[in-house]
C-alpha cells in the first residue's frame, strides 16, 4: 500500500473549500466483503478463508467480531466484491449516534456502522475524533485517527 500523503490544495473556506478540499485526509482502496453505505465505519473483514484476503476486504462495523477498524467508506459498494474508497486518516463525514460531541473520543458499534463515545479510554481502540455535536443518528464530520497498519 502506498506510504506517501497528497496534499491537494492549500485553500480555506474563504477560497471556497468545503470537507473534501485539504484536510489532510489520506484514502485507500479496498474490496468490500458485503454492502457497505458510505459513511459506514468498516473493518477488516477477519472471516475470509484465505489469510491474504482479510486484509484486503472491509465489512461494515456491526459485530463484536469486526473491531480491527480501517477507516470510514467514502462511497458505498452495492455488493461484496466491488472497489471502495475508504478514509483511513483524516476528515470524513462519518454515521454516529446521539453521543457524539466536538473532542468525543469515538470507537465502533457493534451494531449499524456506526462510531459511538468512548467513556473509557482504555477499553476500545480509538477510532476518530468527533468535531461537533449531533443530537440524533446522522452523519458527522469525525477525525479518523489513522491506525498504524
Amino acid at each position: 500500500m502506498a506510504k506517501n500523503t497528497i496534499l491537494q490544495s492549500l485553500n480555506d473556506s474563504d477560497n471556497v473549500a468545503d470537507l473534501n478540499s485539504s484536510n489532510r485526509r489520506q484514502v485507500q482502496t479496498f474490496i468490500a466483503g458485503a454492502a457497505i453505505a458510505a459513511g459506514d465505519a468498516v473493518a477488516l473483514d477477519l472471516s475470509e478463508s484465505n489469510d491474504s484476503d482479510k486484509a484486503l476486504k472491509v465489512v461494515k462495523c456491526d459485530t463484536a467480531d469486526q473491531f480491527i477498524f480501517v477507516g470510514v467508506a467514502l462511497e458505498a459498494a452495492s455488493a461484496a466484491g466491488d472497489s471502495i474508497r475508504i478514509c483511513i486518516s483524516g476528515l470524513c463525514e462519518c454515521k454516529v449516534d446521539s453521543s457524539c460531541a466536538a473532542n468525543s473520543l469515538l470507537i465502533a458499534s457493534v451494531s449499524g456502522g456506526k462510531l459511538v463515545h468512548s467513556v473509557d479510554k482504555k477499553a476500545a481502540q480509538l477510532c476518530a475524533i468527533g468535531t461537533e455535536a449531533k443530537g440524533s443518528e446522522t452523519l458527522a464530520t469525525v477525525f479518523v485517527i489513522r491506525q498504524g497498519y
